[in-house]
């Protein structure tokens, strides 16, 4: 069953682009999953099976989720990775449940209709985990990628979702809610906050984003209905995945080298950076998150034309390295013929074990049975956690600026005397 035409899944691109409904209608564009979105797909039916049957993932190890889509038939294994994930989501979730011990009903995989409070019948979706308090409602949504950080402020989905659980409470219970809490559990992915992340809006200020939200779904609408891209709503648009792309998206990737079509870009291209004034240099970073999905896109369609037999110039098809070597038979029988056959013994054909990591040890040394305050202390002592590689970021993005490595360098022997 496919998505509403304005999921809240979607809600980041269509209440940004309002034109891009229009465009994926127009040329009857499918938005087909990718392997991330898939697997993703299995980790959130783990996290569903967890919660209505009061079991560990652990439970669960080694059992297929998402078995019959299109790219891996087969789904995907409950391994340590998965495990791992939906165990710190299903901690807390069990932990939001009880608090000052009263016992609050939680919902997973609730139906939702947002749209019924701003006049739509289309605006439709599932809410992961829906916890009703006797003041409050708690949206807890879970994304399991690790390569794409999502926020919590103003995460149009989640907001959807608290909208569309309001709508289906009956009035005397949606009279007592006061304030609605969002959160984004993403254990995979790194943040400086942590893998949870949370929000509280004052129940006046959801009623408000209803508001919002019926202008902005009306001007989706207009036949005329803008193009208008962005790091965002480009981030997973199928449209720029077409043949024909997004005429907005590559327009506005042209402005950024000051050209008009593809065949002026070249000599911007091909310029030494260097040469760049300081100018064209912030243009062209303001563009770069959009270059760099144009581009992304640009190849992929490339590979798909390949891949169906037609001609890409300049271009071919290859096979790059191939995977690990592994033995195509059970380890304990492959243990027994290499003793049999090569005389090899079993500690000389099996690797040490390695520790775990720390965040499985600390976890373990907490449920110890000769756990204490002081001696858990003295092992986080022992924790260390490199500094991390300095990147490029826009002056938006919320973490504090590293400085310059060169200034660091030239002040080092620099005493300071007060």
């Amino acid at each position: 069953m496919g998505h509403a035409r304005l999921s809240p899944s979607g809600a980041s691109r269509w209440a940004a682009c309002p034109g891009s409904l229009r465009l994926i209608k127009e040329r009857g564009i499918t938005d087909s999953s990718g392997m991330a979105a898939e697997e993703g797909t299995a980790a959130h039916e783990l996290l569903e099976e967890c919660l209505i049957n009061a079991r560990q993932p652990e439970t669960y190890r080694g059992q297929f989720f998402n078995v019959g889509c299109k790219l891996q038939p087969a789904g995907w294994a409950a391994d340590n990775d998965m495990i791992d994930a939906i165990q710190v989501a299903v901690d807390y979730i069990w932990s939001r449940m009880v608090q000052d011990a009263i016992t609050h009903p939680m919902y997973p995989e609730r139906k939702i209709d947002p749209g019924s409070m701003f006049g739509r019948t289309d605006c439709s979706g599932t809410a992961d985990v829906t916890i009703i308090a006797s003041h409050r409602i708690i949206i807890l949504d879970y994304k399991h990628g690790r390569g794409i950080v999502v926020e919590v402020t103003d995460n149009l989905q989640a907001i959807l979702y608290a909208i569309g659980v309001i709508a289906g409470l009956p009035e005397e219970q949606r009279a007592q809610i006061t304030e609605v809490e969002i959160g984004i559990i993403q254990p995979r992915a790194s943040h400086m906050d942590g893998p949870i992340r949370t929000m509280v809006y004052p129940i006046q200020t959801i009623y408000e984003w209803v508001e919002w939200f019926r202008v902005a779904a009306a001007a989706t609408d207009h036949p005329d209905a803008p193009l208008v891209p962005g790091d965002k709503q480009c981030q997973f648009c199928p449209v720029k995945r077409h043949r024909d792309r997004c005429p907005a998206m590559q327009t506005k990737v042209l402005s950024a080298f000051e050209v008009q079509n593809i065949n002026q870009l070249e000599p911007k291209v091909l310029r030494d950076p260097t040469t760049l004034s300081v100018q064209e240099r912030a243009l062209i970073l303001d563009y770069a998150d959009l270059i760099e999905q144009f581009v992304k896109a640009v190849k992929g369609q490339a590979q798909e034309d390949l891949q169906a037999g037609l001609h890409v110039p300049g271009q071919k098809l290859v096979r790059g390295k191939g995977g690990h070597k592994k033995f195509n038979i059970e380890d304990d029988k492959m243990i027994k013929r290499l003793s049999s056959s090569f005389g090899l013994k079993k500690n000389e054909i099996i690797a040490e074990p390695k520790l775990l990591g720390v965040a499985k040890i600390l976890k373990l040394a907490k449920k110890s049975e000769k756990y204490s305050d002081e001696k858990y202390e003295k092992l986080e002592a022992l924790v260390e956690q490199p500094p991390g590689k300095l990147t490029m970021a826009p002056e938006s993005d919320p973490r504090p600026a590293a400085g310059s490595l060169r200034a660091k360098e030239a002040f080092k022997d620099v005493n300071l005397i007060n």
